[in-house]
């Protein structure tokens, strides 16, 4: 008489397989076979924090959130729709002259993304490509300030990892990114920065 209870996480698959469960307490042996579902379909949603570097002395702690839709078939293939956004500062002496800038991105881009079971995880590659508003200020003792806000072209390849626990995928994910040159104000030049982010993914659907 009595009952046990066993807790039991499916292994991640790319594919549908049965995996077998043996258990032996004793003399006492039960194997089962349960039907373990591939990587499939669905919705998921995941804030990211990170600090990222680039060209023009960036240095910023980075924010996120990505909305991921993930297609029944082909599986692993998913669109990515995602804001993220980071400031920085500088200060320059032109001559005798004391000028600081400071500029604020946010990015709102689109990436195809592809996902696969790796290393007892889940990986994922991922890139795509948007649009990325600048608001920046340039002020000088002395002098008003030059403050304008202006839309950028704006592109991205990231590769992540996670493995599951508790109800999401906590993850690790490298960010390659690009702005191209605002259309108009002080800032010139494009920009180009590496993110390192942790975030955590969850199934909403």
């Amino acid at each position: 008489p009595g009952a046990y209870r066993l807790d039991y996480r499916a292994p991640l698959a790319a594919e549908d397989l049965n995996d077998v469960v043996l258990v032996r307490i004793g003399t006492l042996e039960q194997k089962a076979t349960l039907r373990v579902r591939g990587l499939g379909g669905g919705v998921t949603l995941a804030p990211k924090l990170g600090y990222a570097v680039g060209t023009g002395g960036l240095r910023s702690i980075a924010g996120g959130v990505e909305l991921g839709v993930w297609a029944p078939w082909p599986r692993g293939l998913g669109l990515l729709l995602e804001g993220r956004a980071f400031a920085f500062d500088r200060t320059d002496a032109i001559q005798t002259l004391q000028v600081e800038s400071s500029a604020t991105f946010l990015a709102l881009e689109a990436a195809l993304a592809w996902r696969r079971p790796w290393w007892g995880g889940i990986g994922w590659l991922a890139a795509g490509g948007g649009a990325s508003r600048l608001a920046s200020t340039v002020s000088a003792h002395g002098q008003p300030d030059l403050v304008q806000q202006s839309w950028s072209p704006a592109a991205h390849a990231s590769v992540g990892w996670g493995h599951p626990l508790g109800p999401g995928v906590p993850f690790a994910e490298f960010t390659a990114g690009w702005q191209g040159e605002p259309a108009s104000g002080p800032l010139v030049g494009s920009l180009r920065s590496l993110t390192v982010s942790v975030g955590y993914r969850f199934d909403v659907l």
